[in-house]
């Protein structure tokens, strides 16, 4: 399947205009670089829509967002204090062994019939190693900061997601399922920034 990674830079007047103040408020403007296809049930519902970001926050060029996603976006013209660029992942990209890794996460377990975020360090390392052997790959090194929780408005409803910004260093084992690990990102809250595997291949 291809992969199609793209970048959003915003420059500071363009978050203002667009508002940007949350997970939810760049959620809506990533969905609007794409073609998506959905009806009104999917929208509505947990269906993957195949798009998955991740905010790499304010830098000298403005404000970054990292897309990856299943479909290229749509030919769009943007106004001057806005950049996006996007190209296909090269097919042999995620044919090697070893990476680099960060993601910002949201991890949490089910207890009683609800989801419950994890804080703890310890939790957290628990629950991304189950992760990576049920997706293909090992952690040889890892390093977890700005574990927290992320709260926001979604239409009138606050909604809380645990956040933990995950790096390291992974080894591939199943190199198929490393693949779709990768294609549909890792854990809940994928809509609103959570999960996306990024990637650097070492050499």
């Amino acid at each position: 399947m291809s992969l199609y990674a793209a970048k959003l830079i915003l420059q500071p007047s363009a978050v203002l205009r667009l508002q940007l103040k949350d997970p939810y408020s760049i959620h809506k403007v990533v969905m609007d670089l794409y073609d998506l296809n959905r009806d009104f049930e999917q929208q509505h519902a947990s269906t993957p829509s195949g798009v998955q970001w991740v905010d790499k926050g304010e830098h000298i060029y403005g404000r970054e967002i990292q897309l990856l996603s299943l479909m290229p976006p749509k030919k769009l013209s943007f106004p001057e204090d806005v950049a996006f660029d996007w190209k296909a992942v090269p097919e042999n990209y995620l044919q090697h062994r070893f990476y680099k890794f960060s993601i910002v996460a949201n991890p949490c377990r089910m207890a009683g019939g609800k989801r419950i975020g994890l804080i703890a360090e310890s939790d957290i390392a628990e629950w991304f190693s189950e992760k990576a052997n049920k997706g293909g790959f090992i952690v040889r090194s890892m390093e977890i900061f700005q574990n927290k929780y992320c709260k926001f408005y979604k239409d009138k409803n606050l909604v809380s997601f645990a956040n933990a910004k995950i790096s390291g260093h992974l080894e591939v084992t199943n190199q198929s399922l490393f693949e779709k690990t990768v294609e549909k990102g890792i854990g809940k809250g994928r809509a609103f920034g959570f999960g996306l595997l990024q990637l650097a291949v070492i050499q």
